[in-house]
């Protein structure tokens, strides 16, 4: 017989959580599981009060123990749970701001460079501040692509460039936006993108999400 029970405890826990597993989040697998080791324990528990003549005080005793057993690993997990969760928000938030400033550092490396080396020009009329920059990232454009040294998170392109004007996409594909739903311009969702316009006046930054 106990070789039964342990067949029956072990489908009621490991069938759930294979059922509702989710790679990314353990946490409606861990749900599931835990639901299926309450109730075995519950008919585990009940299965021997009727099947053992114990005195009706024992019976009510351990209900008793029984209840307060589960009512606190309820509260347990139910507090694990919220942890958790609230962890996880918390350092969705960090990453946001950190990405937020990884992409304006980024775009600042960008354009830069070409904006001081059209006010370095001594020569009339000035290169364009388009050419510029083109000429300065030939290495780091590819089809319009601009690629940064060193840097897996940030995905930039060449949204225009002409003469006048230099406008450079960037998105961090990690760090969340504003609106989840956000269509980024490179296929991602939901993630930080930020729009950086070059001109001679300057580099304006528009956050997009």
């Amino acid at each position: 017989m106990p070789i039964v029970w342990f067949l029956i405890g072990s489908v009621m826990v490991a069938g759930p959580f294979l059922v509702f597993h989710a790679p990314m989040d353990p946490w409606p697998g861990a749900v599931a599981a835990g639901t299926g080791g309450t109730l075995f324990v519950l008919a585990l528990f009940f299965y021997i009060i009727l099947k053992t003549p114990f005195a009706v005080k024992i019976k009510m005793l351990s209900s008793a123990a029984l209840i307060i057993v589960l009512g606190a690993s309820f509260m347990s997990w139910k507090t694990m749970y919220e942890m958790t969760h609230f962890q996880r928000a918390l350092l969705g938030k960090i990453r946001t701001v950190i990405g937020e400033g990884i992409v304006e550092a980024a775009s600042y490396d960008a354009m830069y460079p070409s904006f001081r080396k059209y006010y370095e020009q001594h020569v009339s009329p000035k290169l364009p501040i388009g050419k510029i920059f083109l000429a300065v990232n030939k290495e780091r454009i590819h089809d319009k692509v601009y690629r940064f040294d060193g840097d897996q998170f940030i995905q930039a392109s060449i949204e225009n460039a002409s003469d006048s004007a230099v406008t450079l996409m960037m998105v961090d594909s990690v760090a969340r936006g504003n609106n989840l739903q956000f269509s980024n311009y490179n296929g991602l969702k939901g993630r930080i993108q930020f729009r950086a316009v070059l001109r001679t006046k300057g580099v304006h930054y528009e956050r997009e999400n």
